[in-house]
């Protein structure tokens, strides 16, 4: 009998890192769309550290985009 064997550490790793990328990102397309129900879902699946994460990338991102938005103004 073969004892099942554990994905080398970096593996999972990445694996959980891509996983919470996607959950971001689907909570970005509810955001994007205006589906608050779906966007509350997605957030509630998510971990205080993940909450963290895409509350830092949503202010980068609305910051980058308003800063742009008034250069596009000005041309």
């Amino acid at each position: 009998m073969t004892e099942e064997q554990e994905p080398p550490r970096g593996i999972s790793d990445n694996v959980a890192r891509l996983s919470n990328i996607l959950e971001a990102q689907a909570a970005m397309n509810w955001a994007y769309r205006g589906n608050l129900p779906r966007l509350q879902t997605a957030l509630a699946r998510m971990t205080p550290e993940q909450l963290r994460e895409l509350s830092s990338a949503a202010a980068m991102l609305s910051s980058t985009a308003d800063r742009v938005l008034g250069e596009k103004a000005h041309e």
